[in-house]
């Protein structure tokens, strides 16, 4: 799909390329509708106009992209979201955007009308939102962990689990990392870690205790969190505080936090590459970048409140949690968490979850096709 680049503050031209042709391909505003080939400029503060206009691309029409193409002007908070599907291009309403606050008292009635929410970059304002206006409807599904969460019941854990988190002493910058494979819970300590500005370190269950040991030294977690099959991995690992998965019920605060202001770009994972050519480097993803990860996925793939699908590529890899978990989650749908991928075990989940849509890199596909 076409590549965006970000523009200062207060330039109102947009540079779009795109990555199958090569060509660019540049919008103003029209009339109300939006025309190629010059750049739209406008003081700082005032709308353009958009909502609800569409053009149709001239030049090299056959071409299909389907992509989502934003910029955010930080000053402002506002944002402009174009999708294109079929050779139309139809623009999303220009809103001001609020800080994040993860807390539904942050939330002004309009947001919430207009499904707004759901443009925040923050991702623990998604569970918020959709247990405001569908709190019964499911979200999280942990077979192995006996877990059936509506949004209104996660959204209630993940606040929970913040609060005693920041009693625990954790706060913005901190780092939780996690040697488990696949669990509900995970995905609860994410949001959690949205909520409070904080980082999870999700590690890679297949690297040796010296490798495990080289990324805790480097990263320096304040706490460990571990499944009971790797508590025999995580013991003789140093630098931070272990505690089992199974005791997050003692961790959850009965006090809700007030409404805090994150920053955007604030980092909220941290992925460890493999190392194959030296030691494995920190990549740090912030609220922001996982929100438009989840907005190109959400519009490229249809993805709506219907869609479910199950989790079963690992959490360290950014596939498991940016492929299809995360966007799923932002638009509503349901998520079934497996604790690793095995053959049976998702085409089990397939007809008993009646699943939508499923993500896989090809060994997976033909593991699938080659089951009995």
């Amino acid at each position: 799909g076409p590549l965006c680049r970000a523009n200062p503050a207060g330039q109102r031209s947009q540079h779009w390329q795109s990555a199958r042709s090569g060509a660019p391909v540049r919008w103003r505003a029209a009339g109300g509708q939006l025309s190629p080939g010059v750049s739209a400029a406008q003081p700082a503060g005032k709308s353009q106009g958009l909502a609800g206009s569409a053009a149709r691309q001239t030049g090299g029409a056959n071409r299909r992209l389907t992509a989502f193409l934003c910029r955010w002007n930080p000053p402002e908070g506002r944002r402009i979201g174009l999708c294109h599907a079929g050779g139309v291009w139809a623009v999303l309403p220009r809103r001001r955007i609020p800080q994040p606050g993860g807390n539904l008292a942050t939330m002004q009635a309009d947001e919430i009308a207009q499904g707004a929410v759901m443009l925040r970059p923050n991702p623990a304002d998604w569970l918020a939102y959709h247990a405001l206006v569908r709190p019964t409807a499911p979200a999280l599904l942990a077979p192995a962990e006996s877990l059936r969460w509506s949004y209104a019941e996660w959204h209630q854990r993940v606040e929970q689990l913040a609060a005693g988190l920041h009693a625990k002493g954790v706060q913005a910058g901190d780092r939780l990392a996690v040697l488990a494979e696949n669990r509900g819970d995970t995905l609860t300590l994410l949001f959690a870690c949205a909520r409070l500005g904080a980082m999870l370190m999700p590690l890679n269950w297949r690297l040796t205790m010296p490798e495990l040991q080289f990324q805790l030294d480097d990263a320096r977690p304040r706490y460990l969190f571990h499944d009971a099959t790797h508590a025999a991995l995580a013991a003789p690992l140093s630098g931070a505080q272990p505690v089992a998965l199974t005791e997050l019920d003692d961790w959850l605060g009965q006090t809700q936090l007030p409404a805090t202001e994150i920053d955007p770009e604030t980092p909220l994972l941290l992925l460890y590459t493999s190392g194959t050519t030296g030691q494995p480097k920190g990549a740090l993803l912030s609220q922001r970048m996982l929100a438009a990860n989840a907005d190109n996925t959400a519009l490229s793939w249809d993805l709506s409140a219907a869609d479910r699908s199950t989790a079963h590529a690992p959490f360290f890899h950014t596939g498991g949690l940016n492929v299809l978990t995360l966007p799923l989650l932002q638009r509503g749908g349901l998520v079934v968490v497996l604790p690793r991928f095995d053959p049976a075990a998702v085409l089990a989940a397939v007809g008993q979850w009646q699943l939508t849509v499923l993500f896989a890199v090809p060994t997976m596909f033909q593991l699938l096709a080659d089951h009995p």
